[in-house]
């Protein structure tokens, strides 16, 4: 049964190869061909046959057996309302100079922006058709670029995938929906030592993401500076931040138990 509904969003074409009967042959035909041919499997009927993006059948054609699969889709095509099509037969019309092509690569190109645009998904060596469930959302996180000087600020690129919107919390306290939206996703100014964002969907309060830290990568920069009779040196550490204390000692011994300096 042809579907009177169909989903149009793309179409496919492929074909099968069916074995007639013994006693097709010996039959007089009368009206239209009997698309009976003989192959290499004896006498067989090749069944041409177009399915719209949720493969329920809109259209058939029947050719002998031995018919080429492009046949079938010379026939097939002028009757297709979908935007895009995807054929099986692209081995064999890339041998056949009969079927102009305007680009060798245009299935391959059509494979991967299903794949982009979550239509289609790789498992393997075969590709699974949607629609899937949501994704999970998560927190794609991007340094772009750090200060060296100033007060050392890192700017980061905030991507909530699969929501639309992220939050986050400083330090160690745990982002929640409550939580304040990055203003500036796209160049956001981590001036603390420490984020904890969260992408929620607004509409569903049972997708969130998992918590996404990200902790500033401590600098220490000196200068020398020649007093005369001494040298001095001036120690920053960036990001300039609350909490950040440098150690030192002058005997070569480790600074991690030494005196801080303020």
């Amino acid at each position: 049964m042809l579907a009177t509904d169909a989903d149009n969003e793309y179409a496919m074409i492929d074909s099968t190869i069916v074995r007639a009967h013994q006693h097709s042959a010996g039959a007089q035909k009368v009206g239209e061909d009997q698309a009976i041919g003989r192959s290499k499997g004896g006498l067989s009927t090749k069944i041409h046959a177009m399915v719209d993006a949720l493969g329920n059948p809109v259209s058939f054609f029947l050719t002998p057996g031995q018919a080429h699969d492009l046949d079938g889709a010379d026939a097939l095509l002028p009757q297709m309302n979908a935007n895009i099509l995807l054929a099986d037969f692209k081995r064999a019309a890339a041998v056949n100079t009969n079927w102009p092509l305007h680009k060798l690569s245009a299935l391959d190109d059509l494979k991967a922006e299903c794949i982009r645009r979550d239509h289609w998904r790789e498992e393997g060596s075969h590709i699974r058709r949607g629609p899937f469930p949501p994704a999970m959302p998560e927190v794609a996180i991007r340094e772009l670029s750090v200060q060296d000087d100033g007060d050392g600020i890192t700017y980061l690129k905030i991507e909530p995938l699969h929501a639309p919107t992220v939050v986050y919390e400083t330090g160690s306290a745990e982002p929640t929906r409550a939580s304040t939206p990055v203003p500036t996703p796209t160049r956001f100014e981590a001036t603390g030592l420490r984020y904890r964002f969260l992408a929620v969907d607004p509409n569903d309060l049972a997708r969130c993401s998992p918590i996404k830290d990200w902790t500033a990568k401590l600098r220490l920069k000196y200068q020398i500076h020649d007093r005369g009779d001494h040298y001095e040196i001036e120690l920053l550490a960036l990001p300039k931040a609350n909490g950040i204390v440098i150690h030192y000692t002058t005997d070569g011994s480790a600074p991690k138990v030494a005196c801080p300096l303020r």
